[in-house]
């Protein structure tokens, strides 16, 4: 995992591993990237932890930033990009590596309650959709103060019907809100940030990630044109199960 330099061409920086991602920190000028490649299992230092950066992450990365979020959220919601900052300083502002079973390198602990928002677009609008999205966190106005980090990661394109990624390479680009100690700071902000989000991706040819919550009427307005086999698949589902026993709302 390293830090990703300032106007890096997003093909050159996807093509340097097999698998790629990045984390934006929110009001700031920082991205990581996050390289996965396959290797053997006789590679050097394979399955070895760091103890000392295990202790360090989860008392000050888990607790300690849970403690923050949910004072700062209470008492300075407008020093969250002071926190965005000093958290990419203190775990992501050198490099990083390390070797392990694939599902323990894909897989991390999310560790406590969240909100989070999911939508895939055309990969070609990438650059756009998070210029929209930095345009709206900068914008004083809205006093939206982003948790961190907005994750960018790509999926190759697919021909399931009803899939995110169906007929296009694609961009995924998720949103957080953290709840500290299981307690949603402010409902009206979440809602105004994730709404915002929303219709900048639905203006974009985006689609939601199924496993997440979105508002159904953007849904209906803007996202269902861009399944092209949407009335086949309500077609099956109708015949399949007439009684809509497995529909939900």
């Amino acid at each position: 995992m390293k830090r990703l330099q300032p106007g890096e061409p997003l093909r050159k920086a996807l093509a340097q591993g097999d698998h790629v991602r990045f984390w934006w920190f929110p009001h700031t000028e920082h991205c990581v990237q996050w390289v996965g490649n396959h290797v053997s299992m006789n590679t050097k230092n394979f399955g070895q932890l760091n103890v000392f950066e295990q202790l360090i992450d989860n008392y000050v990365g888990y607790h300690g930033f849970e403690f923050a979020l949910h004072h700062l959220g209470h008492q300075s919601p407008e020093s969250i990009p002071q926190l965005n900052e000093a958290y990419f300083n203190l775990f992501f502002s050198s490099p990083k590596e390390s070797c392990d079973i694939s599902y323990k390198q894909f897989n991390f602990d999310c560790r406590f309650a969240q909100f989070v928002n999911e939508w895939s677009i055309p990969i070609e609008r990438t650059k756009e959709v998070l210029l929209n999205l930095q345009a709206f966190l900068d914008d004083p106005n809205n006093r939206i103060f982003a948790h961190l980090p907005i994750e960018i990661r790509f999926v190759k394109k697919d021909d399931y019907w009803m899939s995110p990624v169906q007929g296009r390479d694609s961009c995924y680009i998720g949103i957080i809100l953290y709840r500290p100690y299981g307690e949603t700071i402010s409902k009206e902000d979440y809602l105004t940030y994730f709404r915002a989000y929303e219709s900048i991706m639905a203006n974009a040819e985006g689609r939601p990630h199924w496993a997440k919550a979105f508002e159904k009427k953007i849904f209906h307005e803007k996202v269902k044109p861009t399944f092209p086999y949407y009335q086949k698949f309500k077609e099956l589902k109708n015949d399949m199960d007439p009684k809509k026993i497995f529909e939900n709302e």
